[in-house]
């Protein structure tokens, strides 16, 4: 830290200027240790609006909501640009039900998982994704590990109303055929996954 002045004329007397310490400054002297806690989101969540009625404004879910920057369909290059290489791809197979080529990509330490599939290799782009600890991203909706069964109510109080299931464990906004399902521990979101987990 500089200590500027803005007297540069020489001291009148013969003795020269008093040396200030930073040292004895009392605002050196405060705790800093102690982390300043993040404030919370509090701005109001935009209004729900799906275009589809019953479980299939889980087609809603799956085209608009995102976890962090992810969301269905973005492509492998824009992946890589976001998460860097996976630490393991899984062998390619393809899929009976729509014919593309599939493989899972895991980052284990960033807590995601994401199924990328395509035509062939070159143009694989995300089909599903999963998160889980220690991943931090959120939904548009500010849902993500750790959020409480009452927080999804209040964040996806229409798709509950509308389209919702709940599974010992779990909680369905859409259907299995596509939506977001949450596993729920302890009454908190334990993994987060958008998608279709049925064919």
């Amino acid at each position: 830290m500089a200590v500027c002045s803005c007297n540069n004329h020489a001291p009148e007397s013969g003795n020269p200027p008093k040396q200030s310490t930073l040292k004895d400054s009392p605002a050196l002297k405060k705790d800093t240790t102690k982390a300043i806690a993040a404030k919370s989101d509090t701005t109001p969540l935009p209004p729900e609006h799906y275009t589809r009625q019953g479980p299939e404004i889980g087609f809603d879910l799956c085209d608009s909501e995102r976890v962090g920057d992810l969301h269905i369909g973005m492509t492998k290059e824009q992946v890589i640009k976001l998460l860097g290489q996976p630490e393991s791809k899984s062998d390619t197979m393809r899929a009976g039900a729509d014919g593309l080529l599939y493989q899972q990509w895991e980052y284990k330490k960033q807590g995601i998982s994401l199924a990328m599939g395509g035509d062939d290799l070159s143009n694989l782009a995300i089909r599903d994704l999963t998160v889980f600890a220690p991943c931090t991203f959120k939904t548009r909706r500010r849902i993500g590990i750790g959020s409480t069964v009452k927080d999804i109510s209040t964040a996806y109080k229409k798709a509950m109303r509308i389209s919702s299931e709940k599974i010992s464990g779990m909680i369905i906004l859409g259907s299995a055929y596509g939506g977001i399902q949450f596993t729920i521990n302890k009454d908190k979101v334990d993994t987060l996954f958008i998608g279709a987990s049925a064919e």
